[in-house]
């Protein structure tokens, strides 16, 4: 399961889950947007494109985005 949560609540809410039971296979903090951008078909794809080349970069450890695309657009991309 995916347990989200406050960035204040992590350590505390992970030592309750560990408490109850749950193996904990990873606990880390992630930017989520609170607005989806949901572009263009042709604009979806140079903005995948281009998160995938920042991943790509030696010295980048993660790239957060606010894209909504369709999964058709999505395999477009990746092609």
């Amino acid at each position: 399961i995916e347990v989200v949560t406050e960035v204040e609540d992590l350590h505390s809410v992970q030592q309750a889950l560990e408490a109850s039971g749950f193996n904990i296979v990873s606990a880390q903090l992630a930017m989520r947007p609170k607005t989806l951008m949901s572009p263009e078909p042709d604009m979806a794809i140079k903005s995948i494109r281009l998160v995938e080349r920042l991943e790509d970069l030696d010295d980048v450890q993660e790239v957060f985005t606010n894209l909504n695309v369709s999964d058709e657009v999505l395999a477009e991309a990746i092609e």
